[in-house]
Protein backbone atom coordinates (compact mmCIF):
# COMPACT_ATOMS: atom_id res chain seq x y z
CA UNK A 1 0.00 0.00 0.00
CA UNK A 2 1.53 3.54 -1.26
CA UNK A 3 1.31 6.46 1.24
CA UNK A 4 -1.11 7.80 -0.15
CA UNK A 5 -3.74 5.02 -0.02
CA UNK A 6 -2.82 4.41 3.52
CA UNK A 7 -3.72 7.78 3.95
CA UNK A 8 -7.07 7.61 2.50
CA UNK A 9 -7.54 4.31 4.38
CA UNK A 10 -6.73 5.60 7.76
CA UNK A 11 -8.73 8.54 7.27
CA UNK A 12 -11.56 6.57 6.60
CA UNK A 13 -11.28 4.73 9.70
CA UNK A 14 -10.94 7.81 11.74
CA UNK A 15 -14.10 8.76 10.51
CA UNK A 16 -15.85 5.08 11.57
CA UNK A 17 -14.37 5.30 14.97
CA UNK A 18 -15.62 8.45 15.32
CA UNK A 19 -19.11 7.08 14.49
CA UNK A 20 -19.04 4.16 16.62
CA UNK A 21 -17.57 6.01 19.42
CA UNK A 22 -20.84 8.51 19.60
CA UNK A 23 -23.18 5.18 18.90
CA UNK A 24 -21.44 3.86 22.13
CA UNK A 25 -21.69 6.56 24.43
CA UNK A 26 -25.20 7.25 23.45
CA UNK A 27 -25.99 3.49 24.35
CA UNK A 28 -24.08 3.76 27.96
CA UNK A 29 -25.95 7.34 28.27
CA UNK A 30 -29.02 5.84 27.79
CA UNK A 31 -28.58 2.98 29.78
CA UNK A 32 -26.42 4.68 32.72
CA UNK A 33 -23.52 2.36 32.24
CA UNK A 34 -21.51 4.72 33.93
CA UNK A 35 -23.63 3.75 37.48
CA UNK A 36 -22.29 0.60 37.28
CA UNK A 37 -18.85 1.31 37.32
CA UNK A 38 -19.61 4.44 40.28
CA UNK A 39 -19.44 7.48 38.04
CA UNK A 40 -21.98 10.10 38.83
CA UNK A 41 -22.20 11.04 35.16
CA UNK A 42 -20.85 10.47 31.55
CA UNK A 43 -18.21 12.43 31.82
CA UNK A 44 -16.41 10.74 34.11
CA UNK A 45 -17.32 7.26 32.45
CA UNK A 46 -15.44 8.94 29.20
CA UNK A 47 -12.34 10.66 31.28
CA UNK A 48 -11.98 7.64 33.75
CA UNK A 49 -13.01 4.50 31.99
CA UNK A 50 -12.35 5.57 28.34
CA UNK A 51 -9.62 7.56 28.93
CA UNK A 52 -10.79 10.99 26.83
CA UNK A 53 -9.42 14.02 28.22
CA UNK A 54 -12.22 16.57 29.19
CA UNK A 55 -12.16 18.33 26.50
CA UNK A 56 -12.46 15.22 23.92
CA UNK A 57 -15.28 13.73 26.46
CA UNK A 58 -16.95 17.24 26.23
CA UNK A 59 -17.14 17.25 22.66
CA UNK A 60 -18.03 13.75 22.06
CA UNK A 61 -21.01 13.85 24.56
CA UNK A 62 -22.59 16.95 23.36
CA UNK A 63 -22.17 15.66 19.82
CA UNK A 64 -23.98 12.46 20.72
CA UNK A 65 -26.40 13.83 22.61
CA UNK A 66 -27.52 16.63 19.90
CA UNK A 67 -27.27 13.81 17.38
CA UNK A 68 -30.46 11.81 19.57
CA UNK A 69 -32.35 15.22 18.86
CA UNK A 70 -31.10 15.68 15.49
CA UNK A 71 -31.20 13.14 12.98
CA UNK A 72 -29.64 14.87 10.48
CA UNK A 73 -26.37 15.00 12.47
CA UNK A 74 -26.55 11.12 13.45
CA UNK A 75 -26.27 10.49 9.63
CA UNK A 76 -23.77 13.36 8.64
CA UNK A 77 -21.63 12.02 10.78
CA UNK A 78 -22.23 8.05 10.03
CA UNK A 79 -21.90 9.09 6.51
CA UNK A 80 -18.32 10.69 7.47
CA UNK A 81 -19.90 14.08 6.11
CA UNK A 82 -19.42 16.24 9.28
CA UNK A 83 -16.06 15.17 12.06
CA UNK A 84 -17.14 15.98 15.76
CA UNK A 85 -14.62 18.22 16.05
CA UNK A 86 -16.76 20.24 13.46
CA UNK A 87 -20.40 19.19 14.72
CA UNK A 88 -19.28 20.34 18.57
CA UNK A 89 -19.21 23.61 17.00
CA UNK A 90 -23.05 23.99 16.11
CA UNK A 91 -24.70 21.86 18.74
CA UNK A 92 -24.97 24.78 21.07
CA UNK A 93 -27.44 26.31 18.34
CA UNK A 94 -28.66 23.30 15.98
CA UNK A 95 -32.34 23.06 15.84
CA UNK A 96 -34.77 20.59 14.02
CA UNK A 97 -35.22 23.62 12.24
CA UNK A 98 -31.92 24.67 11.21
CA UNK A 99 -29.94 21.64 10.55
CA UNK A 100 -30.16 21.47 6.69
CA UNK A 101 -28.50 24.27 6.20
CA UNK A 102 -26.17 24.32 9.58
CA UNK A 103 -25.26 20.68 8.70
CA UNK A 104 -24.60 21.80 5.00
CA UNK A 105 -22.10 24.66 6.20
CA UNK A 106 -20.40 22.36 8.21
CA UNK A 107 -19.60 20.31 5.64
CA UNK A 108 -18.64 23.20 3.24
CA UNK A 109 -16.92 26.03 5.46
CA UNK A 110 -13.84 26.74 7.24
CA UNK A 111 -13.67 26.11 11.06
CA UNK A 112 -13.98 30.17 11.30
CA UNK A 113 -16.54 30.63 8.85
CA UNK A 114 -19.24 27.93 10.79
CA UNK A 115 -17.55 30.02 14.15
CA UNK A 116 -19.25 33.06 12.26
CA UNK A 117 -22.22 31.68 11.64
CA UNK A 118 -22.79 30.39 14.99
CA UNK A 119 -21.89 33.70 16.19
CA UNK A 120 -24.89 35.30 13.76
CA UNK A 121 -27.64 32.93 15.44
CA UNK A 122 -26.26 33.52 18.96
CA UNK A 123 -23.65 36.35 20.21
CA UNK A 124 -23.45 35.33 23.10
CA UNK A 125 -21.74 32.72 22.28
CA UNK A 126 -17.49 32.66 22.94
CA UNK A 127 -15.67 30.46 19.49
CA UNK A 128 -13.00 30.48 21.85
CA UNK A 129 -14.64 27.50 24.05
CA UNK A 130 -16.98 25.62 20.85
Amino acid sequence: MDLHQKAIYVSRQYMRIEKDVIDVLQEIDRTKLYLKFHHSGLRDYATEEMGFSVPVAYAFIAVARKALEIKALQAAIADGLVNVSTAKRITSVLTLENAPLLIEKAQTLTQKELEREVAAINPDLNPLVM
